[in-house]
């Protein structure tokens, strides 16, 4: 049976203001950086405010002078020039035109309602009635498209029927002129978080971003753990979000609580996981990009780091642990933890650090595929110790952090409950450490 076809990969933009010149440039940046792209959605307004020579750069493009490098499509026809341009357009429309009005070659005017396919399955859809924003979604009740099984891009009215209907993953808005990110949220009867993204437009003085890269391909499970108990799930009310320090498309970095040492962090899924290992490699690019900027904040701080997690499905919401030590004790950790695991019956199979990040990740990829919990440390110079957790063997449970508080000498600190301190005092221990880490930062 042929395997699935992979999702889009689909770039978001805030308003354009007709400044094509502009955004294809830095689209040719992004595609050459983490491309290619199947299609761009631009939000907000498309066309310019009022200036002649905008509107003439635009034109170069629909008149054919320039070319558009990939299918683009727009929602805000408003704006200095908009009604000549898209005359010829509205004409066209013979009120059953689906797949958007042709402007000219790759650049589409999306306008009325319905769905179309626009890569192997995926499915566009647009929403009547002063349509401002962009709202993608997967999936879809299937009251709405019974018949649809692949990801779903909505293009999102105010009529609040609409907004109640869809259960989706992105709602992403322009005209507001800024850059802004809030915390994934859950709708009722989702599946999946839901994010927010607020972009700037194109061309903007204080450099906001103005495109996105929403990722698609996160496996289509439900949530299968609600409990409001959750610590880490950041749509659950008792998330400590005072501790944490940055938010990415599918992970977070976060302080610990109840920190073994001073900057004790942990890398955390957004959506419940109990195992991250078995995420497409996009996504897991995500947690080395975390990886690497603690790895440098660490050094400017005179400090080496290391990672450890246990894999379990009896883990409710997994984390990576990042903790940072002396450099004169980053020799000593794997004899420790070597020596550890000798005295509580096991033997620790190593990955060579010589071996690049996308093979010490395989190597455990396939350890976590024979259905067993898996214990692994990164130490400071790459090298990866793991151990696979068979049948009714007991682990401790706080291997990683006993470990590494015999290292450190501070044994009364291996119970984090020991080590617990006030909301006030996390939440100026937070605010120092974002402040310091700003600019290592992956996210800003």
């Amino acid at each position: 049976m042929a395997s699935p076809p992979p999702p889009p990969r689909i770039l978001l933009c805030g308003d354009v203001f007709g400044r094509l010149n502009q955004l294809y440039k830095r689209v040719s940046t992004v595609t050459k950086a983490t491309g290619p792209f199947d299609a761009l959605f631009c939000v907000g307004q498309f066309f310019p405010d009022s200036s002649d020579d905008q509107l003439n750069e635009l034109m170069d493009y629909i008149d054919g002078r320039s070319q558009i490098p990939i299918p683009t499509y727009f929602i805000g026809d408003y704006g200095f020039g908009a009604a000549k341009v898209l005359s010829n357009a509205r004409m066209e429309n013979k009120g059953f035109k689906m797949d958007g009005l042709k402007i000219c070659n790759n650049l589409f005017w999306l306008k009325g309602s319905g769905k179309f396919t626009l890569h192997e399955g995926a499915v566009v859809g647009e929403a009547q009635h002063e349509v401002t924003d962009l709202t993608c979604t997967d999936p879809v009740i299937s009251e709405l498209v019974a018949d649809i099984k692949p990801r779903i891009f909505y293009f999102r009215s105010y009529r609040l029927s609409v907004h109640y209907l869809v259960l989706y993953r992105y709602h992403v808005a322009g005209t507001k002129g800024v850059y802004y990110a809030r915390e994934p949220y859950l709708n009722n009867e989702a599946v999946h978080v839901t994010r927010f993204l607020g972009l700037a437009p194109v061309g903007n003085k204080d450099k906001q971003s103005c495109l996105a890269n929403p990722c698609f391909n996160l496996p289509l499970l439900p949530l299968i753990f609600r409990s409001k108990e959750c610590w880490f799930c950041l749509s659950s009310p008792n998330v400590e979000s005072h501790l944490i320090l940055c938010i990415g498309e599918n992970f977070y970095c976060t302080l610990a609580k109840g920190p073994l040492v001073e900057d004790h962090a942990l890398i955390v899924p957004i959506e419940h996981s109990s195992n991250v290992l078995d995420v497409e490699p996009e996504i897991e690019k995500e947690v080395e990009r975390l990886k690497k900027a603690l790895n440098m904040y660490f050094k400017s701080q005179g400090k080496e780091v290391v990672f450890f997690e246990w894999v379990s499905k009896h883990i409710g919401h997994t984390n990576i642990q990042a903790v940072p030590i002396p450099v004169p004790k980053a020799s000593l950790v794997q004899g420790v933890f070597t020596l550890a695991a000798e005295r509580v019956g096991f033997k620790f199979v190593e990955s060579n650090s010589n071996k690049d990040t996308s093979e010490r990740r395989f190597f455990l990829k396939i350890q976590s595929s024979r259905k067993v919990s898996i214990f692994y440390v990164e130490l400071p110079d790459g090298t990866l110790l793991s151990h696979s957790i068979e049948g009714n063997e007991k682990f401790p449970a706080q291997f990683g952090r006993e470990v590494l508080a015999g290292l450190l000498n501070v044994p009364n600190r291996a119970d984090w409950r020991n080590c617990k301190l006030s909301k006030e005092e996390e939440t100026k221990m937070t605010d120092a450490f974002k402040k310091r880490f700003e600019n290592f930062d992956p996210f800003r």
